[in-house]
């Protein structure tokens, strides 16, 4: 399905105070039991670091009551442990050299000087 059809359902579904929703909160609360293999779901998909975007199926009930990402990654182990052990060497680098980003202060913190 398009985003856009995804993000009518979440535009008319926002609100549920209306009556025209009087029958769907049932289905809204046999929902509530499938959030966490949902959230599972989300976060098993999420991209990686080296990743720009990723694309993956969904699924989702008529009424918007829930939607799951339906896929499940493959990873050949070797090339995932290498491309996280470069991730993770890039990221030591960029924080040795902090270029991007400088630490936060915290009280009674005096190694560095405080970002403005």
């Amino acid at each position: 399905m398009p985003p856009e059809h995804v993000r009518e359902i979440n535009k008319d579904h926002g609100d549920m105070t209306s009556k025209k929703f009087r029958r769907d909160k049932r289905v809204y609360l046999g929902a509530l039991k499938f959030v966490p293999h949902a959230v599972y779901k989300v976060l098993e998909n999420m991209p990686m670091p080296w990743e720009q975007v990723r694309n993956v199926k969904v699924l989702y009930h008529v009424t918007g009551a829930i939607t799951f990402v339906n896929e499940t990654p493959w990873v050949i182990e070797p090339i995932y442990l290498a491309q996280w052990a470069t991730m993770w060497i890039m990221m030591r680098r960029e924080k040795r050299d902090r270029r991007h980003f400088k630490k936060m202060r915290f009280p009674l913190d005096d190694e560095e000087p405080s970002l403005d």
